[in-house]
């Protein structure tokens, strides 16, 4: 998780809930967003997930 940390570089400390998040979108990626208990979240998630992929390409 500290390669997802500095990827998605917090401004301030992440809440377990988010850590958790962006754990498994690094993991399982667009199959997490596509999930039924997401759909009402996709976008937000999407977003997450191209801001946490720009981060560890870079990393």
């Amino acid at each position: 998780t500290d390669a997802v940390n500095v990827a998605m570089d917090y401004r301030y400390p992440a809440g377990a809930v988010r850590r958790l998040d962006d754990a498994l979108l690094a993991v399982y990626r667009t199959r997490y967003i596509e999930l039924v208990g997401n759909s009402h979240r996709t976008s937000l998630l999407d977003n997450r997930l191209q801001r946490l992929s720009g981060g560890l390409a870079g990393a």
